[in-house]
């Protein structure tokens, strides 16, 4: 089994108009980037980071960053 490391960049633009008196709905933005690297043979690592621009399509939040690590084990 060789070892990889894999490198991954992407957006997501979501659009979603709804009408509500006391939110300003607008699209929702989202740009994520991960790496995911193998430490030894049976572990695989991928830390993960999204910007999450306008987040549950309201202007009046955000914007957020959300971080991630995920760690896959085969036996």
């Amino acid at each position: 089994m060789a070892l990889i490391d894999i490198a991954v960049c992407g957006e997501v633009t979501l659009n979603q108009i709804c009408e509500a008196p006391t939110l300003n709905y607008t699209r929702e933005q989202i740009w994520e980037a991960y790496y995911k690297c193998d430490v030894a043979r049976w572990v695989q690592l991928s830390p993960d980071v999204q910007y999450i621009r306008n987040p549950g399509y309201n202007s009046a939040r955000g914007p957020s960053w959300v971080y991630a690590l995920r760690v896959h084990f085969e036996l």
